[in-house]
């Protein structure tokens, strides 16, 4: 049997790659050499380090602030990278360490970006604790956020969009229902987040040929619901349940099935069937793309528009878009918003709509606001430089975007708070 890596790396990378920058800072170059490994010491001396360093703080000025490595393991190799910022530049310095912590490679990469809390927020304001869904079969991490002060407090529960989502929406250097988790329990409201139940169990959940949004959705949705409202601190009777994306889709179809509930949040839910969505989305994308790049989505978008216009119980998944299965799109059509919203008529519902949205466009919105026009605690919100996942931009919206670092807009969180506190 091959020992896990964990079980190889005895010491501590993080450290080790703090003590590293902190003999190059000092110039203690003789004490860095001692810590390579014996190969490295062949290729290095004690000169060609000074000169290494020399060459970095002459090149990019003196190093301002160091921050904290970040640590991935690879067999019996441990692999930090930290980010320096010198003067007039930021890079990181990835250090490889062996099993003995002796150092085995070392080379300057770009650092990855790394989560930015908004200026909106105080930590000293909230707390958190970890939970899980305790599904027998599907266990699901979880994390509940308590403003620090009162009690009683009205609780958010975040329901995830489409795709395998961790409880933060992590997505490059940004964490989207953190930010939103965090800036409400900075304003006294509680949030509950969780991993998708797909995050962890996609695979042995794709072995049910029957899945369904009761499987992917509602059942994690139902353990939230009772753990939220058997915590003392919670007011049981003001639970609200904020849907992303596919998330807010379903919002008629939760209610149907779900009792308690005081309101609903749809952030960039769409209105629309999921395969008429998808060839809007595909379309949009192929615009620019040069032709011999279009014929891998003119694929997608065939079959997406098979799924539209022709989905049969029977249709076998290689007509479908990858990922997607006739009995999960018939059931999701069969509970779309055009079939259930009368559910949510009488509801308490504010819609969050970005402008720059190009996976769930702001004529969605307009779609909600027809099928509710009766509904007069209906609310709705336009951001105009907002894209799908809650962030701010300028021009045409790109999913490269998504890499670059932000935080949800306090003026949305803001709007969120209101909205559930009074």
């Amino acid at each position: 049997m091959v020992a896990s890596a964990q079980a190889q790396i005895k010491f501590d990378a993080a450290a080790k790659a703090n003590e590293a920058i902190y003999l190059f800072r000092q110039a203690k170059f003789e004490g860095i050499y001692q810590r390579l490994d014996p190969t490295m010491k062949r290729y290095l001396d004690v000169e060609k380090l000074q000169g290494l360093w020399d060459g970095l703080e002459m090149r990019y000025g003196l190093v301002q602030t160091v921050g904290e490595p970040v640590v991935t393991l690879n067999d019996t190799l441990a692999i930090t990278l930290t980010p320096i910022q010198f003067e007039k530049k930021k890079m990181g310095l990835k250090l490889v360490f062996n099993k003995k912590a002796q150092i085995a490679g070392m080379f300057l990469d770009a650092p990855k970006p790394q989560y930015q809390p908004a200026s909106y927020v105080n930590g000293s304001k909230f707390y958190e604790y970890k939970k899980v869904l305790p599904d027998p079969k599907f266990p699901s991490d979880a994390v509940l956020t308590i403003p620090a002060k009162g009690s009683n407090f009205p609780v958010v529960i975040i329901v995830s969009g489409s795709g395998a989502n961790d409880k933060d929406l992590t997505i490059g250097p940004n964490r989207i229902y953190k930010d939103i988790a965090w800036g409400l329990g900075n304003n006294g409201v509680a949030v509950l987040r969780y991993d998708k139940r797909t995050k962890d169990n996609g695979v042995q959940m794709a072995l049910n040929k029957n899945l369904t949004v009761k499987d992917e959705y509602l059942d994690d949705l139902k353990l939230a619901i009772q753990m939220v409202k058997s915590n003392p601190e919670i007011d049981s009777h003001q639970v609200f349940v904020l849907g992303h994306s596919e998330g807010g889709y379903l919002i008629p179809y939760f209610e149907k099935n779900l009792k308690g509930i005081a309101g609903y949040i749809s952030f960039a839910g769409n209105y629309s069937k999921l395969a008429d969505l998808m060839c809007m989305q595909i379309e949009y994308l192929m615009k620019d793309l040069p032709l011999n790049q279009k014929a891998s989505y003119q694929d997608i978008l065939n079959k997406a528009i098979y799924a539209r216009d022709h989905i049969q119980m029977n249709t076998p998944s290689d007509s479908l878009p990858p990922g997607l299965t006739a009995p999960y799109l018939m059931h999701l059509n069969e509970n779309s918003p055009e079939q259930l919203s009368a559910y949510i008529n009488k509801k308490r519902v504010l819609f969050i709509q970005g402008g720059r949205d190009y996976q769930v466009p702001p004529i969605e919105l307009e779609k909600w606001k027809m099928a509710l026009k009766e509904n007069t605690q209906a609310d709705y919100a336009l951001f105009p430089k907002l894209n799908h996942i809650g962030l701010e931009g300028k021009g045409i919206s790109k999913p490269s975007e998504y890499e670059v670092q932000g935080n949800v807009p306090e003026e949305v969180i803001l709007k969120i708070t209101r909205f559930v506190l009074y």
